[in-house]
């Protein structure tokens, strides 16, 4: 059945104009959130929580928002199986930033610490366009081995290597000093809990993986928050703000800690790009403490 929707849908689909697959998602708004009810009591209590002071009206035009974005997330996602590097030029820009310009410089391989804030999957395919580093994408497989399949098939086209969180330890050894550029998505709810680092995000206790973070200092990789503005519907930028490097005593708890402010804020600015029909808190601290 996937193999039939991957070569009838999402194939034909990915080859649309952005501007089609828009009107497409403003459609498939209404079915979502009107008929569907998709995830509506996650979202929902994700908001109460994460926003108490805001008032019910507040909260609302928050969830609308979201849906919208989601369902444009969605569409766009089929744009990285057509994805080049003219619609990389046209669609995304890189701010310019000196302590990345240095730590490349300097042949250093960096963690790129994000969040699934905007569209993360577009800019992950993007990125081998836009940095001479190897990119390196630390991801978690696919339960649906096609599904796994397809999708590693679609984000190494763009020259993006994907490497399990099972093998990212050795990996990441192996290929040391190798002018590397390793992505996590940093905000997922950890599927290990017994080393974890515990802080309060957006108004909730909030477990947080160390793995990535515990090998990167051993390495002496330099650590950049990174996340996706955009300017228009269709039109990004890139931002990145050095939280760590190779020299400095911070430890991987504290990286963490600086990680999850810096996406709170941005988060803050613009709630409606976050993913809150993820099941972030599941984890309880006084379940596991």
């Amino acid at each position: 059945m996937l193999k039939l929707v991957y070569y009838t849908i999402l194939i034909p689909f990915s080859y649309l104009p952005f501007k089609v697959l828009w009107y497409m998602s403003d459609v498939a708004y209404y079915i979502l959130y009107y008929a569907l009810n998709y995830r509506k009591d996650v979202v929902r209590m994700n908001l109460r929580n994460a926003f108490p002071n805001k008032t019910p009206e507040e909260l609302k035009i928050i969830e609308r928002n979201y849906y919208h974005h989601l369902c444009s997330l969605f569409f766009e996602i089929m744009k990285t199986i057509s994805f080049n590097r003219n619609l990389v030029e046209k669609h995304f820009q890189i701010e310019e930033n000196a302590d990345l310009k240095e730590s490349f410089k300097n042949g250093r391989d960096v963690i790129f610490m994000c969040g699934h804030f905007n569209n993360w999957e577009l800019w992950a395919s993007a990125m081998p366009y836009m940095i001479d580093h190897q990119c390196v994408a630390v991801y978690k497989p696919l339960s649906n081995s096609y599904a796994e399949i397809k999708a590693k098939e679609v984000r190494e086209r763009h020259g993006m290597k994907m490497i399990s969180m099972n093998e990212s330890l050795k990996y990441m050894y192996k290929h040391q000093g190798n002018k590397s550029a390793y992505i996590f998505l940093a905000d997922q709810s950890p599927s290990n809990m017994s080393k974890v680092r515990w802080n309060t995000f957006l108004n909730q206790d909030t477990p947080w993986m160390l793995g990535g973070t515990s090998i990167g200092k051993k390495l002496g990789m330099d650590f950049y928050f990174a996340y996706i503005e955009q300017l228009e519907r269709g039109k990004f930028k890139v931002h990145f703000k050095k939280i760590s490097d190779a020299n400095d005593s911070l430890k991987d708890v504290e990286i963490i800690d600086l990680y999850s402010e810096n996406l709170e804020e941005v988060i803050r600015e613009n709630p409606q790009f976050w993913l809150w029909s993820h099941k972030r808190w599941k984890h309880k601290k006084q379940d596991h403490v």
